[in-house]
C-alpha cells in the first residue's frame, strides 16, 4: 500500500490510532485533526503540533 501514513503513538499519545494509504498531506492532516478532536480533546492543531506532525507523517 502506498501513500501517507500516521500513527498517533508517534506524537507520544497512548493510542492505537493509525491511518495508512492517504493520498495527500491535506487529507491526512484533516483525518488527524478529526481524530485529535474526537479522542484527545484537541480543539485545534497548534503550530507546535503541526511541526511535530510534519516529522511523523510517513510516505
Amino acid at each position: 500500500m502506498s501513500g501517507l501514513s500516521f500513527k498517533c503513538k508517534d506524537l507520544g499519545f497512548v493510542c492505537d490510532f493509525e491511518v495508512k494509504g492517504v493520498a495527500s498531506r491535506e487529507e491526512i492532516t484533516e483525518i488527524i485533526r478529526n481524530h485529535g478532536k474526537r479522542c484527545h480533546q484537541l480543539e485545534s492543531i497548534t503550530p507546535q503540533i503541526e511541526k511535530q506532525l510534519s516529522k511523523v507523517i510517513r510516505e
